[in-house]
């Protein structure tokens, strides 16, 4: 932003509205209830002791000072509330006023009327006493709809504290309780794209037993020809549904009775849970909120004003909200950011499930997308006719995931091919608890760097080995530490979800991501600190650093590493690395090898004792829904591909090459051959359990009661005494088509599945068998090995003891060693005859369970004929019902993401 710019916005900030910048009352009302805000930043408590979070690591050292003052000015209207924030920076001028604001589908909002929408809502709440006065936190699902976004500002208006949450939340399988109570819950507001009447019973239910004060519905208009029409027709009749439900408000029913009343504004400059927003969430429960204050928001939106990266931004720019506006990144940096910009947003109902999402980014023309790697992976793999048209596009800020600097020139590449010209890629990096990116990278690097930190931002990087704190300026590796003016404070009234460190009294937060800092001083981020563990040898596997390093080489999309605990042969923990190349082809093992050595040979970013034992290269590696590798997936057993045996090369013990050898066997390679003694004791247990059909019983019985099971479902379904007696009611005949449909269908999936897990029992079972003769041939084998050597050592052992013996002794010490001869037949002979029986009885049972699974397959066919025949004469029946209903209306309720499709309707991908 040029100086002249800077100075605009400060007196604007400063009049707050002029006489030349007409405006509604909220800007007029706003300026007299902020006249006492606070100018100037918070000062900062004396230096403290610093402490860390971490249990391992002892209390750190500092090197550096503490950070000082920020050299540029932040604009004075950002120490207030959001709300006033955005009304005054973009009430500088008339033309700032009337540029457009938000857009969705067929409407547009200039600023001014985003304004007076505010100043709606805020009526409401106002009546409703979802007030400051009232310490009202007020939960808002899915932000990714205009009329959320204005439901978000009003509160934030009359100092209510927001929560944001997905719709997901509202399930009755999400712990929506835990998180009311935990974080102080008051209301709920929930726009109609997001429930159904089940769902609001649901809420309406935690309203009574949880003492909620309001549970607020507003309709979401999608009436457009860019909508699928069944969407259109299912959303109007799915809000008529929630009009019968008893409890409930309705927006358009409150802004019509409290209209003028009012407004209560808030008075608390800087709340610190001002706005309540989550992290994308753990394997179980809710996920983590991330409380923040007015001044984080607003103040993260300054520092990327000061940074001088957008000035482009501020001449009007059109950006789209890709996410659902409830998570940091969602909010602040696709809502919030852009509208202290003065930007353009369009927020699609439903985000980027909405049918128009991939068009709209050519229809609106988008100049700026805010996106993830998982959006271009996504894309990559569409048809052509599918493929967004990215002609408009000239910004693109990635953020939430690592970014190789190989994945960024494809992602440039494929939107080049795609109708975009000089795209200019931004990386973002930051947490939810630093209210989104603090460091950015805007030149076109061919390294991994994530960039430099924004104003205002300070790092701080612990070296571990020195247990002391660096500034960047001092080039050390370590974990990073991260100071920001828009940090949170990890607290929500008296729980505390997580812990800030202080170093020199100034809170910062660690990232765990070890980073090393540039020559050019930017900074690169080497991998997860926390991604580690322990084999049985005490070493370290540090799988965050192992996965950043192989992923950054060339011919690698993506890669994890995950422990696999060996409990048969080696009682140890294996690191098994997964690898997804580029490439497809038989070039595949290639790469993965030229990386490895890379990392661990020729570059040495990697300790050789954290080379994996194994390699997996798969097809595909999983990613969470926030575009991450999803390391759990990987460790429950998700990813199937080629295994190898990594094999360390070693002249004079120093790794020299590296040998990838191909194998199917998941613990093959481990032991080198050798079966431990635990297996000696217990052959006669294997080989007895392997022949136990008990277990193959079980299985089968399980089978049958899951197909029984299904089969009662469907004859259940068959007696339905109340089909004749039907009401001539167009939903209740689509429920009924849709009831037998979703039969048909778990029965053909069920069935498919059913074979499919038949197969893979009988394949499991020989491969575990032609295991169990592997290893009872290995350790034959080893104890005939053995056996041989000890009587070598021992014959040496008599001849030397010969030598020192009376003559007569020699007669005696040969019958000693025909004995031993005599013995190892004997033990050879009876080896033989043992390994004999166990083929013939595992061939035997192999013919016995191909003539068994046979049956079932036949059995199933048979079953699964007559259920067809079944239903075929029950929809002739249902046929020669609908007759009958010729003269009531005939329209069915739509297919759409909450609801059964409609017949004979096209349904838009």
């Amino acid at each position: 932003m040029s100086a002249k710019k800077n100075d605009n916005i400060k007196k604007a900030s400063v009049k707050k509205a002029t006489a030349k910048a007409p405006v509604k009352a909220p800007v007029k009302t706003a300026a007299k209830t902020t006249a006492k805000a606070t100018t100037k930043a918070p000062v900062k408590k004396a230096a403290a002791k610093p402490a860390t979070s971490s249990a391992r690591r002892p209390a750190p050292a500092t090197s550096s000072a503490r950070r000082p003052a920020p050299k540029y000015e932040i604009s004075k209207a950002a120490y207030q509330r959001s709300w006033k924030y955005i009304v005054d920076i973009n009430s500088a001028s008339k033309a700032r006023l009337d540029r457009i604001a938000l857009i969705d589908m067929e409407r547009t909002y200039t600023y001014r009327q985003m304004f007076r929408n505010w100043e709606k809502y805020a009526e409401v709440f106002s009546a409703l006493g979802i007030t400051e006065e009232n310490h009202s936190r007020l939960a808002i699902f899915d932000c990714s709809c205009i009329e959320s976004s204005f439901a978000v500002y009003a509160a934030n208006m009359t100092g209510a504290s927001i929560a944001g949450f997905t719709p997901a939340y509202l399930s009755e399988k999400f712990p929506l309780a835990k998180a009311i109570k935990e974080e102080g819950i008051t209301d709920l507001f929930i726009n109609d794209l997001a429930v159904n009447k089940r769902l609001l019973v649901h809420a309406l239910k935690l309203k009574a037993e949880l003492g909620l004060r309001n549970v607020i519905v507003v309709k979401v208009p999608i009436d457009s020809n860019k909508m699928d029409q069944g969407l259109v027709n299912f959303s109007n009749s799915n809000y008529k549904e929630l009009k019968t439900v008893d409890g409930a408000l309705f927006m358009d029913d409150l802004i019509e009775k409290y209209e003028g009343t009012a407004i209560k504004y808030g008075t608390k400059s800087n709340d610190p849970s001002s706005f309540v927003f989550h992290t994308s969430g753990t394997t179980k429960g809710i996920s983590k909120p991330a409380p923040l204050s007015d001044e984080a928001l607003n103040l993260a939106s300054e520092n990327m004003k000061k940074s001088g990266k957008f000035v482009d931004f501020e001449k009007g720019c059109v950006t789209l909200c890709t996410m659902v506006a409830t998570s940091v990144y969602g909010f602040v940096n696709q809502l919030h950011e852009p509208l202290a910009f003065g930007c353009s947003v369009v927020l699609l109902p439903m985000a980027n499930q909405n049918p128009f999402f991939v068009k709209s980014i050519s229809h609106f023309k988008i100049n700026a997308m805010f996106v993830t790697p998982f959006y271009f992976e996504a894309w990559s793999k569409l048809p052509k006719q599918f493929v967004p048209d990215f002609s408009s596009v000239n910004v693109v800020i990635i953020g939430g995931a690592y970014l190789s600097a190989e994945a960024r020139k494809r992602y440039r590449k494929f939107m080049e091919d795609n109708g975009a010209k000089d795209v200019r890629f931004v990386n973002g990096y930051g947490m939810s608890e630093t209210c989104g990116a603090c460091i950015i990278q805007t030149e076109e690097v061919d390294n991994d760097s994530i960039g430099y930190p924004l104003p205002g931002v300070d790092l701080k990087i612990y070296d571990e080995l020195d247990e002391k704190f660096y500034s960047v300026k001092d080039k050390h590796t370590g974990v990073l530490y991260i100071h920001s003016d828009s940090l949170s404070s990890g607290k929500i009234d008296d729980n505390e979800f997580f812990k800030l460190d202080k170093i020199n009294g100034v809170p910062y937060i660690c990232t765990n991501d070890v980073v090393s800092v540039n020559k050019d001083g930017s900074v690169s981020c080497q991998g997860r600190a926390n991604r580690y563990f322990v084999n049985n040898d005490g070493i370290k596997f540090n799988a965050g650093i192992i996965e950043n390093q192989v992923a950054s080489e060339e011919g690698i999309e993506a890669c994890a590493m995950t422990p696999w605990y060996d409990k048969l042969l080696t009682h140890d923990t294996v690191p098994v690395l997964y690898v997804q190349p580029v490439t497809k082809d038989k070039n595949a093992a290639d790469l993965v090898k030229k990386a490895l050595i890379n990392v661990f040979i020729k570059k040495g970013t990697a300790k050789e004792s954290n080379l994996p034992m194994q390699c997996v290269i798969a097809p595909q590696i999983p990613h969470n829904r926030n575009g991450k590798v999803d390391i759990y997936r990987i460790a429950n057993g998700g990813v199937a591909g080629d295994r190898y045996i990594i094999r360390p090369v070693r002249v004079k013990d120093v790794l020299k090459d590296i040998v990838l050898e191909l194998t199917n066997n998941s613990e093959e390679g481990i032991t080198n051959g050798e079966v431990p003694v635990e297996l000696s004791s217990v052959w006669d247990d294997i080989r007895e359990s392997t022949m136990d059909r008990t277990v193959l019983n079980q299985a089968a019985n399980q089978y049958n009661a899951r197909l029984m099971s299904l089969f009662a479902g469907a004859h259940m379904m068959q007696g339905m005494q109340g089909i004749p007696r039907l009401p001539f009611d167009p939903a209740m005949i689509g429920q009924f088509i849709s009831m037998l449909q979703d039969a048909q269908n778990q029965l053909i999936s069920f069935s498919s599945q059913y074979i499919q897990y038949a197969v893979s029992e009988y394949n499991k079972w020989a491969i575990q068998t032609n295991k169990y003769i592997q290893d009872v041939n290995n350790y034959q084998v080893h104890q005939y090995n053995k056996f041989v050597q000890d009587v070598q050592k021992y014959e040496v052992d008599m001849n030397e003891y010969l030598k020192n013996l009376w003559q007569q002794q020699s007669e005696q010490a040969q019958q000693i060693q025909k004995q031993q001869v005599e013995y190892i037949q004997k033990v050879q002979e009876y080896q033989a005859q043992q390994y004999q029986k166990f083929t013939q009885d595992a061939q035997a049972y192999l013919a016995q369970w191909s003539d068994y699974a046979k049956k079932l397959q036949e059995y199933q066919a048979a079953q699964y004929q007559k259920f067809v025949e079944d239903v075929q004469k029950y929809q002739a029946q249902l046929a020669d019902y609908a007759k009958k209903a010729q003269a009531q209306q005939q329209q069915l309720p739509p297919m759409a993401y909450m609801g059964p499709a409609v017949p004979n309707q096209p349904v838009q991908k």
